[in-house]
C-alpha cells in the first residue's frame, strides 16, 4: 500500500494501516529479544512454508517488500492512520511492535498514529468501529 501511494499519490486520497509490520522491527526485536524472536520468527516461517502457494510467494518476496516500502516513504504523501495492537500475543515483541509504529509516525509528517489497546493483530475484525471511523477521518480531508 506504501509503495502504491508512493508511486501514485495523484490516484490516493489516504492510507489506513492496520496492524502492519515495521521494518524497523525485525532487526530489533532480533537484537533486544534474540530468543523470542528466534522461537517467534521461526514458527511464522515453519507456517508460511507449510502454507498455500499465496503464502510461500509473500515469504520469498519479503526482505525486498520491506526494503520497497522503506524506500517508498519518500514518496508517501497522502495523508495516514496507522492503528496499532499492542500485541499481547508476541509477548515481550509487543512493546517492540507498538513503538515501532509510533517511532515510524513520528518520523512521518502525514501520519496519525492511534494505538488501540484490548485488542489483537486482527483488528479490522475486533474493532471493525475504529477502522471505518480512520477511513471515514481521511474521506472527509479529502473532500470526498
Amino acid at each position: 500500500m506504501r509503495v502504491f501511494a508512493s508511486m501514485y499519490p495523484a490516484d490516493v486520497i489516504g492510507l489506513v494501516l492496520v496492524d502492519p509490520v515495521q521494518e524497523a522491527f525485525y532487526p530489533r526485536a532480533q537484537r533486544e529479544q534474540p530468543a523470542l524472536f528466534e522461537s517467534t520468527d521461526s514458527t511464522d516461517v515453519q507456517r508460511m512454508a507449510a502454507g498455500p502457494q499465496g503464502d510461500r510467494a509473500e515469504m520469498a518476496a519479503w526482505d525486498l517488500s520491506l526494503k520497497e516500502a522503506s524506500a517508498s516513504d519518500l514518496g508517501l504523501v497522502a495523508p495516514v492512520v496507522l492503528l496499532s495492537s499492542p500485541r499481547a500475543d508476541l509477548g515481550a515483541l509487543g512493546p517492540i511492535w507498538t513503538d515501532e509504529h509510533r517511532r515510524w509516525s513520528e518520523r512521518m509528517s502525514n501520519v496519525r498514529y492511534l494505538r488501540i489497546d484490548g485488542v489483537g493483530h486482527a483488528i479490522h475484525r475486533a474493532r471493525t468501529e475504529d477502522v471505518f471511523r480512520a477511513i471515514q477521518e481521511l474521506r472527509g480531508k479529502s473532500g470526498a
